[in-house]
């Protein structure tokens, strides 16, 4: 019997009845008091532990100064989780692996999170919360043992061994499985996108701020001296600063952007509430100014391509005109407000070097690759810097540490078979995510077109920047898929299905 036949009822009987909560037991009260004291003592002993029973290492260091901190969030996501606030606790997975994990150098602790909802998922799986595993697995596990040799090769420093291995290939299993068992019917879906949208939104606003004020809001001086290395991304001699904000590049800034901005855009064509509406509007007003702030050119290429998508993805010529005008809005917006930043954004596109360098990053790991067809140099930045610099085109007149193109990085880095392996993995389930948008009606196709639209943006940007080979955008990336691809989600709509199949009797 298929996933969708053994879930189908369940998923019924779970929309109906809603969401069941735990009733509160003495067990239960007694747990978390003992975690409240476990976690105080916690707070009291960290720094000293550091240095004495626990290595004194950046990451320690950091983990030590921030644990006030930790121990609070944690004690939220366990509130979350008693409550079985699953699509909470899977945005805030996706927002810790991008603050603390990336920005913060963290480096893993969200994937130690996905681990242990995906153990309490499994453990806790009942008709209301049918559990779904990842198909076809061997897929995956081809992609995990293909990858394993060259990032063992590429680990040459601590950095480069924790940045490939644990965030872009196995968190990206890990981040893609917590969204197949998320997404249980339409409800859960919508639900994960309103708060995709609504951080979204809140980020958008945080790069503004630093754009307008140059304040930054929760931020750390561990990367002042690459910022400073960089001349903190001015444009030249304008003196007017790029924003990367908490993905600290601005091209991965504005990849992000390029990818949430169609989320709002979903969920704005799925409302039938116009005051929801404006505030989908809104959300996505604050995300256009943003992607602006970053100058990325790829990003908007992404977004206009991701557009195009969303488009045709909608299935209403309505709600395409609609959001036509809107974005036409936006645009007008921008050109009355934005008019000398659109300004620089055109000069930096077309400024002197820019797409060369881009070429030549892009010719010289295809000479790479000609080189290292089968195995790749190893995943690793440090590597592929010095690996690479023999076959360096004359466009690429600086050493660059990877090649620009997440594509080209699998197939440099990894071999053309972890590359085609790869390309599998995203065609079939953006497969599978088109073939659950099939089963859905008019309204619902839209929520997931902005999903798809999402993802498509993604996958246009990393020809131009390393989207699928970043750890925070690749996390946003496979979690979507996940989302968009759940047999559980496929199961919801099989009773629909049916009944739209089922001819008409007198």
């Amino acid at each position: 019997m298929s996933i969708v036949q053994k879930t189908t009822q369940r998923s019924m009987s779970s929309e109906r009845g809603g969401r069941e909560l735990i009733a509160p037991s003495t067990g239960h009260v007694a747990l978390l008091i003992g975690a409240l004291i476990l976690m105080g003592m916690l707070e009291v002993f960290a720094p000293l532990l550091v240095g004495t029973v626990i290595p004194s290492t950046s990451v320690t260091r950091q983990a030590a100064s921030m644990s006030t901190a930790l121990i609070a969030g944690l004690l939220f996501l366990v509130l979350l989780l008693y409550l079985r606030c699953d699509e909470i606790l899977a945005v805030a997975v996706a927002l810790i692996h991008l603050y603390l994990d990336f920005y913060m150098s963290l480096i893993a602790t969200a994937q130690l999170l996905a681990l242990v909802l995906l153990l309490v998922f499994f453990l806790g799986r009942s008709q209301q919360r049918p559990w779904a595993e990842p198909r076809p697995l061997w897929l995956w596990l081809l992609f995990l043992g293909l990858t394993f040799f060259p990032s063992l090769r590429g680990a040459t420093n601590l950095d480069d061994a924790l940045f490939y291995y644990p965030n872009v290939i196995a968190g990206s299993f890990l981040f893609f499985w917590l969204g197949l068992n998320t997404a249980r019917n339409l409800k859960s879906l919508w639900l994960v996108m309103e708060f995709l949208a609504a951080f979204g939104a809140l980020i958008a606003a945080h790069t503004i701020v630093i754009a307008l004020t140059g304040k930054f809001i929760l931020g750390t001086s561990l990367h002042d001296p690459f910022l400073k290395s960089v001349s903190n991304f001015t444009l030249g001699d304008t003196g007017v600063q790029r924003v990367g904000g908490f993905f600290i590049d601005p091209n991965w800034n504005g990849t992000f952007f390029a990818f949430v901005l169609f989320i709002p855009l979903g969920l704005y064509a799925h409302s039938r509430s116009w005051l929801a509406r404006l505030l989908y509007l809104g959300e996505a007003l604050l995300i256009g100014p943003a992607l602006l702030f970053t100058f990325s050119g790829g990003a908007w290429v992404a977004a206009c391509c991701g557009l195009a998508f969303f488009l045709l993805f909608v299935d209403s010529w309505k709600l395409r005109l609609q959001i036509v005008l809107s974005i036409f809005l936006v645009s007008l917006i921008l050109i009355l407000f934005f008019f000398d930043q659109l300004q620089l954004l055109f000069a930096h596109l077309t400024g002197q070097g820019e797409l060369s360098l881009r070429l030549g990053a892009w010719e010289t790991a295809l000479n790479v690759i000609m080189a290292y067809p089968l195995t790749g140099v190893g995943f690793g930045l440090s590597i592929y810097m010095q690996v690479s610099d023999p076959y360096r085109s004359p466009l690429q007149y600086v050493p660059l540490a990877h090649p620009h193109d997440s594509y080209l990085e699998f197939g440099a880095m990894g071999g053309l078979p972890v590359l085609a392996v790869f390309l599998a993995l995203l065609i079939c389930y953006l497969w599978k995510a088109w073939r659950t948008w099939r089963l859905c009606d008019q309204r619902h196709r839209a929520l997931l077109a902005g999903g798809l639209a999402a993802v498509g943006a993604l996958c246009i940007n990393s020809i131009s920047i390393n989207g699928w080979t970043l750890p925070p955008l690749a996390c946003f990336g496979w979690l979507m898929l996940g989302l968009l691809s759940s047999p559980l989600l496929l199961a919801s709509l099989a009773p629909t299905s049916a009944m739209m199949d089922t001819p008409m009797r007198d």
